[in-house]
């Protein structure tokens, strides 16, 4: 299953050790998903671990571990420059266009977040997960 991963979650989950979401997060490095990344939502995914860096208890290093992971990991995707705005945050429209261009089945978000995309992921006919148990149990349509 293809998969855009928000920021946001990607915090949330390293905040939260024994949450499904961290379990998600460390079979990212076994391959039993894609995740998308590009070079705009991989700055994102900096940003928001260096700007939740004291609260997660993480060192530079270790932030340097996580997004060489990511790197390495992630299936890269090239955004084009036609596209145009579907969301009002620049941010969360970097993430849909990474989804779009991907060619995701599904984006991970938050709970309070996922309320932003669901007009734009109705459009593109994406799913909008906030409990990766879902996708385990496949219940959503890869």
């Amino acid at each position: 299953m293809r998969i855009a991963l928000e920021p946001e979650y990607f915090i949330e989950a390293l905040h939260l050790p024994q949450s499904a979401a961290r379990g998600f997060i460390r079979e990212i490095p076994l391959g039993y998903h894609t995740l998308l990344v590009s070079a705009p939502l991989f700055y994102l995914y900096e940003a928001a671990l260096l700007e939740n860096k004291k609260a997660l208890g993480l060192r530079y290093s270790d932030i340097q571990g996580l997004l060489s992971m990511l790197a390495e990991k992630g299936s890269p995707v090239k955004l084009h420059s036609l596209w145009r705005p579907v969301l009002k945050k620049p941010g969360r429209d970097i993430l849909m266009a990474t989804a779009f261009f991907g060619q995701a089945d599904a984006l991970l978000l938050t709970d309070k977040t996922a309320h932003f995309y669901k007009k734009a992921a109705k459009r593109f006919r994406l799913d909008l997960v906030t409990d990766p148990d879902l996708i385990e149990k496949g219940d959503i349509a890869a």
